[in-house]
């Protein structure tokens, strides 16, 4: 989006056991769910979403967030946009509707899932912001 411009929906990062996404909805439900696939365990979706609309729907925690979602837009685990830096020794806010590019990295081994996230050309921070 463009600075100043209210965000849309946002996007995801998706692990799914299928390909076929044609019965969901592009809208708030990021191409990945409909109204009655939201919240079914027969979805089998892992999604890491960047959102910039705060949904009470989802019961999102605020309009510039990322979460981590499994079968829902429902987050299980959410943070405001930031990321943590080294250098100062604390977490800096993230502006996800400012156009700068970011950085974000999924790492996953065996039952631990992190999401880190940083501006681009900041080395990746320590500490992730979802884990």
């Amino acid at each position: 989006p463009k600075p100043g411009v209210d965000g849309g929906h946002g996007f995801a990062f998706v692990v799914s056991s299928s390909i076929d996404f044609t019965q969901a909805d592009p809208t708030q439900y990021l191409g990945l769910f409909n109204i009655s696939t939201n919240g079914s365990p027969s979805a089998q979706i892992l999604a890491i979403e960047l959102d910039t609309v705060q949904s009470a729907e989802f019961d999102d925690i605020d309009k510039d967030h990322v979460g981590i979602d499994i079968n829902s837009l429902k987050s299980i685990e959410s943070a405001s946009a930031s990321y943590f830096s080294d250098t100062k020794g604390k977490n800096q806010s993230i502006n996800l509707l400012n156009g700068e590019p970011l950085q974000v990295w999924v790492d996953y081994e065996g039952t631990v899932l992190n999401v880190t996230v940083a501006p681009l050309r900041i080395k990746k921070p320590n500490h992730p912001l979802l884990s």
